[in-house]
């Protein structure tokens, strides 16, 4: 049940766009100057693909009433994720923003909301229901989330890898999340801290 359990879950996670989508986008768009649009029509698109997800595995989003220590601690977060991002930075070279309207919204609002509901909390249920342990859901969802993160602008387009490109940083981030919303139990605090840390990359990186 838990091998079939993963094997359906990545069938899945192709199917997703997490690879597909991307991959077609990098490949064909990443030289033109509508690659900011390309990826804002990417996340629209996964937009309805994650609502049909839910529905097809009846994933419902559930909130606890909001509490104040839990922000604190998921804006913490924000600020510890941001620190991790910066460090990685300053070791392997410059990080590479989209300056424009669509890619600040991109990377401030919509990724930060879809990557928490799918990577953190539909993945943790789904794999919940399969028998899956909370420490091998935490090390899937978090690898799964890394290796979608792997210097996106430079991967595709060369088809190569140097040590800066591989953004270990990103697995830990993942992990740090995972934990959060294992800890709350409330997916917000996690978008709450994956969205402040994007909005200080944004501005300060």
């Amino acid at each position: 049940m838990k091998i079939k359990g993963i094997l359906k879950l990545l069938g899945i996670h192709i199917l997703f766009g997490a690879t597909i989508i991307p991959v077609s986008i990098y490949l064909f768009v990443s030289n033109y100057n509508y690659y900011a649009e390309a990826m804002f029509v990417h996340q629209i698109i996964l937009v309805f693909f994650l609502y049909w997800l839910f529905r097809r595995t009846r994933v419902s989003l559930e909130f606890e009433n909001t509490n104040v220590k839990n922000v604190l601690i998921a804006l913490l977060l924000g600020v510890v994720v941001f620190g991790m991002n910066y460090t990685n930075t300053l070791f392997n070279g410059s990080h590479e923003n989209d300056d424009t309207l669509l890619g600040f919204l991109k990377g401030v609002m919509f990724a930060p909301i879809l990557e928490e509901l799918y990577f953190r909390l539909w993945m943790t249920k789904y794999m919940s229901r399969h028998g899956i342990g909370t420490k091998a859901i935490c090390l899937i969802s978090s690898v799964l989330f890394w290796l979608g993160h792997i210097q996106e602008s430079n991967v595709f387009g060369s088809f190569g890898l140097s040590v800066a490109n591989w953004r270990i940083d990103t697995l830990f981030v993942a992990i740090l999340l995972f934990v959060l919303y294992k800890k709350t139990n409330d997916i917000r605090y996690s978008i709450i801290a994956h969205s402040l840390a994007n909005l200080l990359v944004n501005l300060f990186i």
